[in-house]
């Protein structure tokens, strides 16, 4: 059974897109690098997050 949470909506990438549009809302990358980093840390939000804001750091 499947719940309504942030890994329901994989898509054939195996990456959760909401997942996706979120780390790039939070963390100000594109939605193409937060999909790059969530599969990465293979989905793990908080891990994908902290990549991501240090991306921002550097840039």
């Amino acid at each position: 059974m499947m719940t309504n949470d942030l890994h329901t909506t994989a898509t054939d990438t195996g990456v959760d897109e909401d997942a996706v549009l979120r780390l790039s809302e939070t963390t100000e990358v594109s939605p193409q690098q937060a999909r790059e980093i969530l599969k990465r840390h293979r989905g793990n939000f908080e891990r994908a997050k902290k990549e991501a804001e240090q991306f921002r750091a550097e840039s």
